[in-house]
């Protein structure tokens, strides 16, 4: 195929003829310039010069141009020694300007080029490193129980970050969460959210989960049906501050079952606990919607919630737990109990101060001083005064460990919680109910004596 075939505008009978024209025109200048240079080799040279100047800016560019018009004038024009523009001049001042403008045009050729490679590989790179962090976050919308949404989500790069979530009702956003839950078999990369709380009842809603990204996650949208929300059982967050060794997780057990998963957060370092331990990181209306909030958590928990609170406990003679949180330790934290390759005993440990939690632990968590600021042997008058002010003016009850039962059915009346027989049994150490001599009992109340005195005052205000 020929070039006219290829492009039909070629056709044209006049365009050939300007074609023709126009190219002898050129030709005819291109040669009569280049006889001039011929003539003049002095013209190459300056004319380098003056372009490589306008590397630096059009205004070292036309001084260059200025300075070569001047000295070709002055030495190479047919009156050398003397300045006398004449047509020689002015030919070369317009090589020179020529050299200068097509310099100026090649330079800012280059730049765009440049730039334009580099913001496309720029580009290039965030929407391939986007790409890779979007194959990274992963997760499912599992479904739903009585309009109470629940699945898993993890982001692949950063397992200890959870990535959030968002909730979309028929495309409208309707609350978003961390899926920052505990779930056997998911382990802490679970996200539960009530829709009865943010939405109107429907009978076939299309809800949707999506990452911070828009992305959905695998089985969303789903049709759903949104019951009508159920009144809850109290406005209020109940703070239940698990003190360790005090029966608390057989009491939690009991507890959970009146809620919500959304409605509950555990506090632990450990299954069930959170992914993490700051409330201040998750959402506000994440935060919002618990009505329950447990785990091995001092006084203070509270500033994280934007609801109303309460506290409750439950307590422990503290010569009895201190003796069942060592036994405790030489099961699951032997290290710290180990001096070389000996084990310490209980006397041992809490003349060496090895840790609070053998020095006045409740007193610690009535009171919500950071063991940074005092550490085991430094629990004073200070610390226990905030702790007797913070237990009569924050705490709606203190329940007993040896009476944990009685704790539940009152409970169970002041927050219509379920009625239930006995409590199960639950993380009961292998040496619960181990006895010590008389001297080791001695040791532990010298040790403790603030805990001691605390428990006091709990037996006075909660009989």
């Amino acid at each position: 195929m020929t070039l006219a075939e290829q492009l039909p505008w070629l056709r044209s009978r006049w365009l050939g003829y300007v074609l023709a024209l126009s190219s002898v025109a050129i030709a005819a200048i291109c040669f009569s310039y280049s006889v001039g240079v011929l003539r003049s080799p002095y013209l190459i040279p300056f004319a380098i010069a003056v372009a490589f100047s306008t590397v630096f800016g059009l205004g070292p560019g036309f001084a260059a141009l200025f300075l070569a018009t001047l000295i070709t004038d002055y030495f190479f024009n047919p009156h050398a020694g003397t300045l006398s523009p004449n047509r020689a001049s002015w030919i070369a001042a317009g090589s020179y300007g020529l050299a200068l403008l097509l310099a100026r045009l090649a330079e800012q050729f280059v730049r765009r080029k440049l730039a334009r490679s580099f913001l496309l590989q720029n580009l290039a790179g965030e929407q391939e490193e986007e790409a890779q962090h979007a194959q990274q976050l992963v997760g499912r919308l599992d479904g739903d129980v009585e309009g109470e949404l629940y699945g898993w989500a993890l982001d692949r790069n950063q397992m200890s970050i959870p990535p959030k979530v968002t909730f979309y009702v028929d495309e409208r956003p309707v609350g978003e969460v961390l899926a920052a839950h505990y779930r056997p078999d998911v382990k802490e990369h679970s996200f539960f959210f009530d829709l009865t709380e943010r939405c109107t009842p429907a009978s076939a809603a299309r809800v949707e989960a999506k990452f911070a990204d828009r992305t959905p996650l695998s089985n969303s949208p789903l049709k759903i049906k949104i019951p009508a929300r159920t009144a809850p059982l109290h406005s209020q967050a109940i703070l239940f501050m698990h003190i360790p060794k005090t029966a608390g997780t057989t009491f939690r057990e009991a507890i959970i079952e009146n809620y919500k998963y959304s409605q509950v957060a555990y506090l632990y370092p450990h299954p069930p606990g959170l992914l993490i331990s700051n409330l201040g990181l998750l959402p506000l209306e994440q935060r919002a919607n618990f009505r329950l909030v447990m785990g091995h958590f001092q006084y203070g928990i509270h500033e994280f919630l934007p609801q109303d609170y309460t506290y409750v406990t439950i307590v422990r003679n503290p010569v009895e737990r201190v003796i069942s949180h060592y036994h405790y330790m030489l099961q699951t934290v032997p290290e710290i109990t180990l001096d070389g390759a000996l084990t310490l005993s209980l006397p041992e440990m809490l003349e060496r101060r090895r840790t609070v939690n053998l020095d006045n632990l409740m007193v610690r968590c009535f009171s919500g001083v950071d063991e940074n600021d005092v550490p085991p042997g430094h629990v004073d008058r200070r610390v226990y005064d905030l702790a007797i002010d913070h237990l009569r003016t924050q705490f709606k009850f203190v329940g007993y460990q040896d009476r944990v039962d009685e704790a539940y059915v009152a409970l169970q009346k002041q927050f219509n919680w379920k009625t239930r027989g006995l409590l199960d049994v639950v993380n009961r150490g292998e040496r619960s109910g181990a006895t010590v001599d008389e001297a080791t009992r001695t040791a532990i109340e010298l040790v403790n004596v603030w805990d001691c005195r605390l428990y006091a005052t709990i037996r006075t205000l909660f009989p």
